[in-house]
């Protein structure tokens, strides 16, 4: 990451009210992902919530994130389990393998609201770092914002919106005005993956009223990739 992307990190430490994402692991299930024993890596992992869902139906867990804070709340969350890990890396500068995680191959590899603040020669060089400790039938699944949108015009509350008159708006309309994202489209990334030797093999799209208010929305995509055979 450059040097504003990190800053925003290092100064944004997560809090504890978060809740695991149902979203991913509706995806994980249908894909038929087991998580018992599987070994688990996600890459900015914040404040864990997800890792700690892996863990709690029984998968080994490790984390990368460039956000000291947050590595040293993991550790300690998770003192009493010898086979959780957790470092302090850059993904986008920084090879995996070596790195200091107890695990070299993972099963699974979680790259959630994360990859749009790389640059796209970090995300190719992220894309292929990751792979490389992928194992054979494992999944990487990548998470991304696709568009956010305002309605062009409000609806009532028992009325269904009107898709078709709904407006594109810049990523930054809904975001902190110091937050350095850097949208990607999802076609984008999945180019990167196949020159990665990865393959997608499924993608899935949630469409979410942003904040507490209807009149915004946030359009997520996931996309899950395998390596080639």
């Amino acid at each position: 990451m450059t040097g504003t992307e990190k800053k925003y990190w290092i100064k944004n430490a997560h809090g504890d009210g978060y809740c695991p994402n149902q979203s991913l692991f509706r995806m994980l299930t249908a894909a038929g992902f087991a998580f018992p024993s599987a070994n688990v890596l996600e890459v900015g992992f914040g404040h864990g919530a997800d890792l700690k869902e892996c863990a709690r139906r029984g998968a080994n867990v490790s984390g990368i994130d460039i956000n000291a804070h947050d590595v040293e709340t993991m550790k300690g969350y998770f003192s009493d389990q010898n086979n959780q890990n957790f470092v302090c890396l850059d993904i986008g500068n920084s090879p995996l393998l070596n790195a200091g995680l107890k695990t070299e191959k993972f099963d699974l590899i979680l790259m959630m609201d994360m990859i749009y603040y790389l640059s796209d020669e970090e995300k190719s060089f992220a894309i292929k770092n990751l792979s490389r400790s992928l194992s054979d039938d494992g999944f990487i699944l990548i998470q991304t914002i696709r568009r956010d949108l305002v309605l062009g015009t409000p609806v009532g509350i028992d009325d269904i919106p009107d898709f078709s008159a709904i407006e594109s708006k810049a990523l930054e309309n809904l975001s902190e005005k110091d937050n350095p994202m850097d949208y990607t489209p999802p076609s984008a990334i999945i180019d990167m993956c196949r020159r990665a030797n990865l393959k997608n093999m499924a993608k899935k799209m949630t469409l979410e009223s942003y904040g507490n208010s209807e009149d915004f929305f946030r359009c997520k995509t996931y996309l899950m990739f395998s390596p080639e055979t």
